[in-house]
């Protein structure tokens, strides 16, 4: 419901902090783990893919727009030193025709923008974790390897 961010939870922990005041100090603490930029995981299938990209040792950043001249849309989650973005597709939201044929153009743009892309669909989110922690490594490793390739500009990784 985007109700929280970094900046308005370092509000509230400035409107509500005084001493003596119970949980001031715990509240600091997740704020400052979290950073001045957190953005709270949309889904709990963004939350999942989060954790996992942590365990395969990536740095990904949540709910990005992202465009060249024009706005190609937000995406889920990018990886920014190589330019890649990774999309949690449910079967719920991106199964049916219509939200493929959307999907796939708003990926098109993003690919002539530079992007690699990563689809990750939410079955091998949760049942699948060693493996989906295998595809955003291999798609990481591909990642970087095409921005050291000049004649490749742009890449999707699929399995």
């Amino acid at each position: 419901m985007h109700l929280l961010s970094g900046p308005s939870a370092l509000m509230c922990l400035q409107d509500f902090a005084r001493s003596g005041r119970n949980g001031t100090t715990v509240y600091r603490s997740i704020l400052d783990a979290r950073g001045p930029n957190y953005v709270p995981p949309t889904t709990n299938l963004e939350g999942r893919v989060a954790q996992l990209a942590e365990r395969a040792g990536i740095t990904l950043r949540r709910q990005v727009n992202l465009g060249g001249e024009m706005w190609d849309g937000r995406v889920d989650f990018i990886e920014e030193a190589v330019s890649l973005i990774v999309e949690v597709q449910s079967e719920r939201y991106h199964a049916a025709l219509c939200d493929r044929v959307a999907d796939e153009i708003r990926h098109r743009k993003l690919q002539d923008d530079g992007f690699s892309l990563l689809e990750l669909w939410d079955n091998d989110v949760w049942t699948r974790s060693a493996f989906t922690v295998a595809r955003l490594r291999e798609a990481v490793r591909a990642a970087k390897a095409r921005r050291f390739s000049p004649s490749k500009r742009h890449t999707s990784v699929s399995f």
